[in-house]
């Protein structure tokens, strides 16, 4: 049969710990970044419906960005960042 001394039982309960200290912190880490993203989307959200008032612009914003239609005729597109992780 195996035999475990006391210092294999430490070592294991110190790599368990690790182990959970580094799962609880990766799913906050998560978390904060997408209500950050969340956030991010109401602003600029928001700030679309203020520019589409007040200026007389059309704004797109979807999933691949923004794009904005000046009345002259010229438009201009923005990327969405890739830091993205809300599906």
């Amino acid at each position: 049969m195996f035999r475990f001394s006391i210092r294999d039982v430490f070592w294991l309960t110190v790599v368990v710990g690790l182990a959970v200290a580094w799962v609880v912190e990766h799913r906050q880490h998560a978390k904060y970044w997408r209500n950050e993203v969340a956030a991010e989307r109401v602003y600029f959200d928001q700030l679309a419906e203020v520019v589409k008032v007040r200026a007389g612009w059309k704004v797109a914003v979807d999933r691949g960005g923004v794009g904005i239609n000046f009345p002259d005729g010229s438009a201009v597109s923005y990327p969405r960042p890739s830091y993205d992780l809300v599906p």
